[in-house]
């Protein structure tokens, strides 16, 4: 498995990156791919988004400069942010097993071990995606898959302004309210060794067809 650490870069950069290891992953001309990065402030809107879950008028957009995209994930709306680990497998199914709910649940316990070596007790929610420490979100999840090839993925909250979460309705729930490692923690916490583990964690399960 490749991995490529892109550091802070822009959404549609990484985008685009994505959409090109797809095709070459699609052709075998390419192994599969997890892309970590961390994004300015951006805001996306998956298939299922809807404007008014972006609290925030256009202009107030504008004048923070905040990016907003409507994109071919699940899910509604999301925020990306310095502070906020994002990973983006692309990982062709066919050649592991073509199960959707499989792999989601694979993103999902990627991130519940992780948190579980930092002390944190986090969970699945029933009827949500994503995981969740007590009633807060810490990590989201939506991917989109073409041709049985994942892309998109996950987000985690190390150590993010959680302020800026206050723009959305996070995943279209009006109830829901994020947290962060280091909110949990209180600690400073070393963002490489976190991205790390995580993709270690994931490649474990990811080529466990078992799990």
């Amino acid at each position: 498995m490749k991995i490529l650490n892109l550091g802070i870069t822009n959404y549609q950069q990484a985008h685009e990156l994505q959409k090109t290891i797809i095709n070459q992953r699609l052709n075998n001309q390419i192994e599969d791919t997890v892309i970590t990065v961390e994004h300015p402030l951006t805001i996306t809107l998956g298939r299922d988004g809807k404007r008014e879950n972006i609290l925030v008028n256009d202009e107030v957009l504008k004048e923070k400069s905040i990016s907003v995209f409507y994109i071919d994930r699940g899910g509604d709306v999301t925020l990306h942010c310095p502070g906020q680990l994002v990973m983006y497998p692309i990982i062709d199914l066919k050649q592991l097993r073509p199960d959707l709910h499989w792999y989601m649940r694979i993103l999902e316990n990627t991130v519940i071990e992780l948190l579980t070596i930092y002390g944190i007790n986090a969970y699945r929610k029933e009827n949500y995606t994503g995981v969740w420490v007590s009633d807060e979100k810490i990590a989201s999840i939506g991917i989109g898959v073409r041709n049985w090839i994942t892309y998109h993925g996950l987000s985690l909250n190390i150590e993010p302004d959680l302020d800026y979460f206050s723009l959305i309705y996070a995943c279209g729930l009006k109830n829901v309210k994020m947290t962060s490692m280091k909110k949990l923690l209180g600690v400073m916490l070393n963002k490489f060794e976190i991205e790390r583990i995580l993709v270690k964690i994931f490649e474990k399960y990811i080529y466990d067809t078992n799990s």
